[in-house]
């Protein structure tokens, strides 16, 4: 996953080994949901996480799944730095859809598409960000705890100027007549990138990588603004509604408080309307 660099270092590393990485990660999944808490246990007791750095070893990271199985595997090479939490906390995301997914019939039917495929995975980094201090059982500090989270949504916001700069550059490419021209194209590239990503300065990148950036990051582009959404109302139910500063009510179905604008609902209770109900009269 691209990534900024980052703009405070932290004072010290979030873990010393991948058995510690393992078990604060277990600790934080556990808040998220007990029942992700529950699968990442499985992958624990299964050997299903290939986590720690060592010689020989094929770089990356990603989350593989094992569909004979019905299983997901991870793989990265963690060296004790922020990066590799939010890998896994990324991967894990992945992983949890796996295992949601795993019992339709078709493989085909277990991944989503280009557009969404990153959905679950970037959902998951803000949805288990509240949870990473070491008082909830994560890695960090009070003080390293506000700079990881600081940096994380800065780089959600990076992301999104950055997938800008390619979605333009992609429209450029096939609308202005000019693609064929390398000249034209690194024009092109500097003059956009300065649009969208303010401040930065650099040599255009190689032609030959633009086709594949365009569509890996487009992939992160909807999932980015989609798990934004999710996470404001992760944060309003982790809060017991506090959140927002619409007065609470409570649902008249379920008798939990909520803090959205609808009069009468909240939003685990709102349907359709029916055919015959007085609002789609008229």
């Amino acid at each position: 996953m691209w990534a900024p660099t980052p703009t405070a270092a932290l004072r010290s590393g979030p873990f010393e080994s991948a058995a510690q990485l393992i078990q604060s990660t277990s600790h934080v999944f556990e808040r998220v949901s007990p029942a992700c808490g529950a699968e990442f246990r499985t992958m624990m007791a299964e050997q299903l996480l290939d986590l720690d750095s060592r010689k020989g070893k094929a770089p990356g990271g990603y989350c593989e799944t094992l569909h004979y199985r019905g299983r997901p595997f991870i793989f990265m090479n963690a060296v004790g730095v922020l990066e590799d939490v939010s890998t896994l906390l990324h991967e894990g995301g992945h992983a949890f859809h796996a295992f949601a997914a795993r019992r339709q019939p078709l493989i085909w039917q277990r991944h989503p598409g280009l557009e969404m495929c990153e959905l679950a995975s970037m959902s998951m980094e803000l949805l288990a960000s509240p949870y990473l201090d070491r008082q909830d059982g994560g890695f960090f500090d009070t003080e390293d705890f506000r700079r990881a989270r600081i940096e994380h949504l800065e780089d959600v916001l990076l992301t999104l100027s950055h997938v800008a700069s390619v979605d333009a550059f992609q429209s450029w490419l096939y609308t202005s007549g000019e693609g064929g021209d390398r000249d034209a194209r690194d024009a092109a590239w500097l003059r956009i990138r300065s649009r969208f990503e303010r401040g930065w300065t650099g040599r255009a990148s190689n032609g030959n990588e633009w086709p594949a950036g365009t569509a890996s990051s487009t992939s992160f582009c909807t999932p980015s603004t989609t798990s934004s959404t999710a996470w404001p109302r992760s944060e309003r139910s982790r809060s017991g509604g506090t959140a927002c500063r619409i007065p609470a009510k409570r649902c008249a179905s379920t008798a939990r408080p909520w803090r959205l604008a609808q009069p009468d609902r909240c939003p685990s209770c709102i349907r359709r309307p029916e055919r015959n109900s007085p609002s789609m009269s008229g």
